[in-house]
């Protein structure tokens, strides 16, 4: 008999804690920003602490990251700390392939290319021609000199 009443007791308070965690906002993180800046070879990015509730994600605090691939570093609130070269050759790659992509959108869209409509059939009110741009077009084209890309080394098994 006493076991059946701390049993009911013990399921009667874990149903009242959890309602009570439901209507609680739940604390989570989350990335606000990144920013990959070519000049200075740095890729930046900002996580936002905050509650995550009926309303939506309302942010608290802010932290700032800092990476660079070429000196094979990561810097956080004045601490920093080094990584591998494979790590740093893997993430200057990603970047590159970024990058690439960001230079072909700019060609897409100084071509004035758009993909179809989903029915087929392109509205010209809404579509211009590509010669009717009122964008200047480049000289030359961005892609048209050497472009490296590094095949990262495979990775030994333990």
């Amino acid at each position: 008999m006493k076991t059946a009443i701390v049993f009911l007791f013990s399921v009667a308070i874990l149903a009242y804690a959890d309602e009570n965690h439901e209507n609680q906002p739940v604390q989570v993180k989350r990335v606000a920003s990144v920013n990959w800046d070519l000049q200075t070879g740095k890729l930046v990015w900002v996580v936002q602490t905050g509650a995550e509730g009926k309303e939506g994600f309302v942010p608290s605090s802010e932290e700032h990251y800092e990476i660079s691939p070429k000196e094979a570093v990561m810097k956080f609130q004045g601490q920093q700390r080094g990584f591998t070269t494979q790590e740093a050759t893997w993430l200057g790659n990603l970047l590159q392939i970024l990058t690439g992509y960001c230079i072909a959108s700019t060609i897409w869209w100084y071509r004035g290319e758009s993909a179809p409509p989903a029915d087929s059939n392109p509205n010209p009110t809404t579509t211009p021609p590509p010669d009717s741009t009122p964008e200047p077009k480049p000289t030359q084209s961005p892609d048209s000199g050497p472009v490296k890309f590094i095949e990262p080394q495979a990775r030994k098994a333990p």
